[in-house]
């Protein structure tokens, strides 16, 4: 039986890596979308929440447990809506906690973390595998290079600092005013926030970010979601003719 067809979309943070898969995905019939990094994110709040450190070398372990005993569902956002997919983590809707700055920061050690990897790796490479399916959108830091060194379609979104910041800084006010919450960093700081993701992502040991073999480059600094979109989506049409 043939294997879906794979989209693998990776790149630096607060490029636009989970609306352009998830929009893609729903422009293409039978294609599923995967967020690995909202995987990620959710083994990072629950090792938060049970007190556990990403960054100590004692709590690894611990960390690594956590990923292996996760129970982590996605929920597809209702037709028509741009919600992100609901992330449900022991059954309790965690879609907006785990994009809290908290985590942001933590998410980065938790990722290299090899035993974590490991156990969510094998949890993507099934999901890229999903009977029925026509094929998978799947975005992430490692997907092309790691994941699914194989995909038909590898992408690597980049951007300036300064914009990704300022990107996030509107995503977590966004969040934050629906939440009912109150917002206090500025924008400097989401700036270093976001060199520093860069630098821990680029230099981890294990599964470090860089753009895979074949992989397409895209700029997304001048780019509205529309045309990011529509940018990858000429892509994949053009690879299906294949």
């Amino acid at each position: 039986m043939k294997r879906p067809f794979q989209v693998a979309i990776d790149g630096v943070a607060s490029t636009g890596k989970s609306q352009t898969a998830k929009r893609l995905a729903r422009l293409l019939p039978g294609f599923v979308h995967v967020d690995s990094g909202a995987m990620y994110r959710a083994v990072a709040l629950k090792a938060l929440n049970l007190n556990l450190d990403p960054s100590a070398n004692t709590g690894k372990a611990d960390i690594a447990a956590v990923a292996s005993h996760i129970d982590l569902q996605f929920e597809a956002a209702p037709p028509g809506s741009d919600a992100p997919q609901t992330v449900l983590l022991d059954g309790v809707d965690v879609t907006a906690d785990i994009r809290s700055r908290e985590v942001a920061r933590s998410v980065s050690a938790v990722a290299a973390i090899g035993d974590v990897r490991k156990v969510l790796v094998t949890m993507q490479q099934k999901l890229a595998n999903t009977p029925g399916a026509n094929g998978v959108v799947m975005e992430g830091r490692d997907i092309g290079a790691e994941v699914l060194p194989t995909a038909e379609l590898k992408i690597f979104l980049d951007g300036s600092v300064d914009i990704r910041a300022k990107r996030r800084l509107n995503e977590m006010k966004a969040s934050a005013e629906k939440e009912g919450k109150p917002f206090t960093a500025t924008l400097s700081e989401l700036i270093e926030d976001v060199k520093a993701r860069d630098h821990a992502d680029y230099t981890r040991q294990i599964s470090p970010l860089r753009k895979a073999d074949g992989a397409v480059v895209i700029d997304t600094s001048f780019l509205s979601m529309d045309d990011q979109v529509d940018l990858v989506l000429d892509l994949v049409k053009q690879r299906l003719k294949k």
